[in-house]
């Protein structure tokens, strides 16, 4: 079981609270148990706060909205890099260039 462990805390570094791993937006969790059969168990599930004891609550409805925001600005970001850089293509594509006065043949 320990080996699982480490690797979902390699992978999930910042998006543990108590025993749950979760994903980047925080739309689903997996915990780490020993089932039944006494092998280390992974459950992936679909994030729902009444899943979860009131203690932890809280902070995993907080870290949904900080995940909420970021992905947003990320979005945001995203598409005005891209207005940027259609901008600049645009740009390019109709400057007219007098080519005489960058001959250097002449």
């Amino acid at each position: 079981m320990s080996d699982l462990v480490k690797s979902f805390k390699a992978n999930y570094n910042g998006n543990k609270i108590n025993d749950y791993y979760f994903n980047d937006d925080y739309s689903a969790y997996t915990k780490i148990y020993l089932g039944s059969n006494q092998l280390a168990t992974a459950e992936t599930k679909t994030t729902k706060l009444s899943d979860f004891p009131p203690s932890v609550r809280e902070t995993i409805k907080k870290s949904m909205n900080e995940a909420k925001n970021r992905i947003t600005l990320q979005q945001e970001n995203e598409r005005i890099t891209q207005a940027q850089r259609e901008v600049e293509d645009y740009s390019f594509r109709h400057t007219r260039y007098d080519l005489g006065k960058y001959d250097t043949t002449i």
